[in-house]
């Protein structure tokens, strides 16, 4: 069961993971023009991951499943990774500013983390009908049909 479902604008084709207090915007690791890309155009340090997306319109739903495994024949992409957490939260942000982020409350520590992809590339116009761009963040996450990342968070 899912802890939190979302839907983020990836602003620029990215969004990040992060804990809530890391200054992530000034660590140069994570510069898009001269950081270590990995699996996916991924980007990582020790507190943060930065999502690399695919779908145009950068809507993308987020759910975030607490001590749970991916069940990995359910994805197209899977990035796995550790994080720590030492502000007690974990925050899902984007370059479009705060009003489009989303945090969970999570114990101090290190944890696995796991990005899973589904539907790469796939938005609104992938298909042959109409949708109603001013739906909900839940009909538009229940309809399963666009690029969307699941984050799966277990104790390393």
């Amino acid at each position: 069961m899912h802890k939190l479902q979302s839907r983020i604008f990836a602003d620029h084709y990215q969004f990040y993971i992060h804990d809530a207090e890391y200054e992530h915007y000034n660590d140069s690791r994570l510069d898009w023009k001269e950081g270590k890309k990995l699996e996916y155009g991924y980007m990582a340090t020790e507190k943060a991951i930065y999502v690399s997306t695919k779908a145009d319109l950068n809507d993308h739903c987020i759910k975030i499943y607490i001590n749970e495994s991916p069940i990995k024949s359910n994805y197209e992409t899977n990035f796995t990774t550790t994080l720590e957490i030492t502000s007690g939260k974990l925050l899902l942000s984007s370059p479009s500013g705060e009003y489009d982020e989303d945090q969970i409350e999570i114990a101090n520590g290190t944890y696995k983390v796991s990005v899973c992809g589904k539907n790469i590339g796939k938005d609104m116009f992938s298909y042959n009908e109409e949708f109603d761009e001013e739906m909900s963040d839940n009909e538009y996450c229940n309809l399963e049909k666009f690029e969307s990342y699941d984050i799966f968070i277990k104790n390393a």
